[in-house]
């Protein structure tokens, strides 16, 4: 019985050094390293929207007119101009023959409001201004000014398409200058054929 118990003994501890043998050892460094050089970055958020469209349909003849008289030059009345620009504030769509100081006078920017609000339009395209002054020294003051034009109405034609809203973002991107862009398009785009 005691030879049995040791050839048993000696067999597992044969098996036990085999596998000890076979397994090998492994060692593991847990020694954490600084990395050399690292950086954060975020990018700035930025919001892609497709846009609208947006034109204009002409409508009818508008005639807008302002005046004021002043008297002694202490006595006004009508529509006195104020350096406030009138009743026309920069948002009025206005286009046409309106330039240069015209495009200053507050009782011009009055008369095209005017002729403007008398239709329910978005805007006007000027086609005449007609000033008419009369004064009397400095006793008698009188200024008429009419405004003719086109109304105008915003259309609204919804949503670009996708593919024109990428064809206007690429064209932007693109350097001025040099750049030459395909002969033909694929579909209509001048986009790689991305595959889907």
């Amino acid at each position: 019985m005691r030879t049995r118990l040791f050839r048993g003994l000696v067999t597992t501890l044969l098996v036990v050094l085999a596998l000890g043998m076979i397994a090998g050892c492994t060692t593991m460094d847990r020694r954490a390293t600084p990395v050399a050089e690292a950086g954060f970055a975020p990018e700035r958020l930025t919001t892609w929207t497709r846009p609208v469209e947006i034109t204009f349909e002409f409508g009818e003849d508008v005639v807008g007119t302002a005046s004021y008289t002043v008297v002694l030059g202490v006595f006004k009345s009508g529509e006195v101009p104020t350096s406030a620009g009138g009743l026309l504030s920069a948002s009025t769509m206005l286009l046409g023959v309106i330039t240069g100081a015209q495009a200053e006078d507050p009782q011009i920017a009055t008369a095209a409001f005017k002729a403007v609000q008398s239709v329910g339009a978005d805007g006007l395209f000027v086609t005449s201004v007609e000033i008419e002054e009369n004064s009397f020294l400095w006793f008698y003051k009188s200024r008429t000014i009419t405004v003719r034009g086109k109304a105008m109405t915003l259309v609204d034609l919804g949503q670009v398409s996708e593919d024109r809203a990428d064809n206007a973002r690429y064209l932007r991107l693109l350097p001025t200058g040099g750049i030459a862009l395909p002969e033909t398009m694929t579909g209509d785009t001048w986009l790689p054929v991305q595959p889907r």
